[in-house]
């Protein structure tokens, strides 16, 4: 799982609509936080761990008060990930075909 994330992150440049960003912040800090031992709450983007994500992300038995979930917290990401780029919030700035939808299009070559 860390090295596809690492690869993602690396490879394709997102961008994303205003209420989309806070998601590409996120992925693009995932590398760092789940490379290390243990991650402070403080530390993750709390505003993205919603819904049942919040008990396995936060409420881990097995580790201490305070400590996230890694691997929680990263599945959370992608999803929302996943789910801005079906909707076309999240989009490759590079990429021709999974590009920005709201950018003009080229005129073709007469």
């Amino acid at each position: 799982m860390r090295g596809f994330i690492r690869l993602l992150v690396e490879v394709i440049d997102f961008g994303a609509i205003e209420a989309a960003a806070p998601v590409v912040t996120a992925l693009r800090q995932l590398p760092q936080l789940i490379g290390r031992k243990k991650i402070g709450a403080a530390e993750v983007a709390g505003e993205l761990v919603t819904g049942s994500w919040r008990r396995l992300v936060f409420a881990n038995p097995s580790l201490p008060d305070g400590v996230v979930d890694k691997a929680a917290y990263s599945f959370c990401i992608l999803e929302h990930l996943h789910r801005g780029l079906r909707r076309r919030d999240i989009y490759a700035r590079a990429g021709d075909r999974w590009g920005d939808p709201r950018r003009m299009p080229r005129s073709s070559p007469s």
